[in-house]
């Protein structure tokens, strides 16, 4: 802690210590340490001042929105390539964020390798963030091959309008590709626990029935939820599997059996950016919807 501060304005050299702290994280490790203000003194130069502790709900307030360090409560594998993982709240931390934001996370011992990973848990789950990462790349890599229940993580808080419309009578299709299907876990929690009347539909594409994300959960949740709808296409199995379900790439043919009231229709596409741009080009421009009506959310 700096003992004092040289400039023009008094409070100067405190703003430019607080900036550094909000990158750093540190302000989130101490949250009881209140706001600094610089006061003169006879030498015309300032000396820092620190002001009392900040009340509970100001404190509260304040850590929720710095970088904090959480701890792997579980870490729980989904698939062989795909992990979950739960990151536990530090006490005191209790931040405000909407269902469909996604988190950045880094460890503590590679600050400058970071990774945005969309939650797959609900703004109503609280105690935690949920991630579910594939493994690809040095993040998802690592994760999904070394992460372990104990392990720390800095994580920077949720931000995102990937949101989606919870509204009475609205109906959203969310197609999605991949580990792109994670977030709209999040949504149909929310929706489910909340007994809403928004309809869900969700239109998953996977290359094999080995690939599907969640599938017993989403199963679960559909019978929970008579808005809630959780539909497959597989894209590379053999000719002689058992599947029974949808087989091939998601079609225009597809989108509009579900289609009840376009008007009131919402669509997300969230995956691979392949897949996203071929379903907005889809959904846009050969099915005509007005584009206010489609968000996307692209990975690589």
């Amino acid at each position: 802690m700096d003992s004092e501060f040289k400039g023009s304005t008094p409070g100067a050299g405190c703003d430019q210590r607080a900036d550094r702290r909000h990158e750093t994280g540190c302000l989130a490790h101490d949250p009881g340490l209140g706001s600094q203000r610089t006061g003169p003194s006879q030498n015309g130069r300032f000396t820092p001042v620190c002001l009392r502790p900040y009340p509970p709900p100001q404190r509260a307030a304040i850590m929720a929105k710095q970088i904090v360090e959480m701890e792997i409560e579980s870490a729980k594998m989904e698939l062989p390539d795909v992990k979950t993982l739960k990151l536990k709240w530090p006490e005191g931390y209790d931040p405000e964020f909407k269902t469909g934001q996604f988190i950045t996370v880094y460890w503590p011992d590679a600050p400058a390798y970071k990774r945005a990973y969309s939650l797959s848990s609900c703004a109503l789950d609280r105690g935690s963030f949920e991630v579910t990462v594939k493994r690809d790349g040095k993040m998802g890599t690592r994760i999904v091959d070394w992460a372990k229940e104990g392990d720390k993580m800095i994580v920077i808080p949720p931000v995102g309008k990937f949101l989606p419309v919870l509204e009475p009578g609205k109906h959203l299709i969310c197609i999605a590709g991949g580990s792109g299907v994670t977030p709209f876990r999040g949504f149909a929690r929310e929706a489910t626990r909340r007994e809403l009347d928004t309809r869900i539909t969700v239109l998953y594409s996977v290359r094999t029935t080995n690939d599907i994300i969640f599938n017993e959960e989403f199963r679960e949740l559909a019978q929970q939820n008579q808005n809630f709808e959780f539909l497959v296409t597989c894209t590379r199995l053999h000719e002689q599997d058992q599947w029974t379900g949808r087989r091939g790439r998601i079609d225009t043919t597809w989108i509009n059996e579900h289609i009840v009231d376009l008007a009131n229709t919402v669509f997300y596409a969230c995956g691979p950016t392949e897949l996203v741009d071929a379903t907005e080009h889809l959904v846009v421009a050969e099915m005509g919807v007005p584009k206010a009506q489609m968000k996307t959310e692209k990975w690589g």
